[in-house]
């Protein structure tokens, strides 16, 4: 990945924690965690799809991300998170869906700064402008850290950058198996909106 591709991004989202009345308000707004938790997210994933069959290339593309979950205690959410890139380009479509039961934890229940850790499922597909199709599905992992920015009692914008990754999923071409293994990764970085 270069940054020139990821440059851009970066920028837009420092521009826009920084733009946002939340620092101004930081020390105002007190950091409670309880009950149900909702959180929405989006930003720009780096990917990378490695097969017997693929084009080993990193790309990047448009993500989003919904999670939900429950405030065990201040210091930690439980919770469930679906993740999705999409990348279009001449010669094929690429996307990757992802879920994922989480954890986040706050080492410092006073503050915004989480770190998170998450397993489930991933599944990757390569479809060629000729029709052809390569995908998998198999297990993942997740890890990741951010920082709610309070903007309101409530309510919070938290910029992320998380990595998660398919371990050995079963390599199909146009839906039959190949007996060969697919394994996908990505790098997000995003900002969501969490309210609490």
């Amino acid at each position: 990945m270069r940054f020139t591709r990821v440059g851009p991004w970066l920028t837009l989202a420092i521009v826009a924690i920084l733009a946002t009345p939340a620092v101004a308000q930081q020390r105002a707004l007190p950091q409670t965690r309880q009950g149900f938790w909702l959180s929405f997210g989006f930003g720009i994933g780096a990917t990378n799809v490695d097969c017997p069959l693929c084009a080993d290339e990193r790309k990047s593309g448009l993500t989003g991300s919904i999670a939900a979950g429950d405030a065990v205690s201040r210091a930690l959410l439980l919770g469930v998170e679906l993740d999705g890139w999409i990348k279009n380009d001449v010669n094929a479509e690429r996307t990757i869906v992802a879920g994922f039961a989480t954890a986040t934890l706050y080492p410092i229940v006073h503050r915004g700064l989480f770190i998170k850790a998450g397993a489930g499922l991933m599944r990757a597909k390569v479809t060629s402008v000729l029709g052809s199709e390569l995908s998998g599905t198999g297990f993942a992992g997740q890890v990741g850290l951010g920082y709610d920015l309070r903007t309101s009692r409530t309510v919070s914008m938290t910029p992320f950058l998380s990595y998660m990754m398919s371990l050995d999923a079963d390599l199909e071409f146009n839906g039959g198996r190949t007996g060969g293994s697919l394994n996908a990764d990505m790098l997000q970085l995003g900002v969501g909106l969490t309210w609490h």
